[in-house]
């Protein structure tokens, strides 16, 4: 369960990178919006999930900037700043991740 929420959040932030590659060559186009909707839904839904599954919050750091780099796509000169920002995002993933986990083992 936990690797599944992770992978989430890594198809989201696979997917963002994607659109602004994308966005480099073309204007903005429905796969933008679906995937900006389809972002804040899953957010949304990770939220009000968080208050009874923990392993709901695990993906909404990567999501989180995923949404922001569809929604407002920076340059694609600027592929390392998105790097950066997305490993940011994944380092604070793993923390989460690893505080579950822990919880998880100490509980049981």
């Amino acid at each position: 369960a936990i690797w599944l929420a992770w992978s989430i959040g890594f198809a989201a932030s696979i997917a963002a990178v994607h659109r602004v590659l994308a966005r480099h060559r073309r204007p903005r186009a429905w796969p933008d919006h679906a995937l900006a909707a389809g972002l804040a839904i899953a957010l949304v839904a990770g939220g009000v999930l968080a208050r009874t599954t923990p392993l709901a919050v695990i993906p909404l750091p990567l999501c989180a900037v995923s949404l922001a780099l569809v929604v407002r796509p920076p340059s694609a000169r600027r592929v390392r700043t998105v790097g950066v920002v997305l490993l940011a995002a994944a380092l604070i993933t793993a923390a989460i991740t690893a505080a579950i986990s822990a919880a998880i083992l100490s509980a049981g």
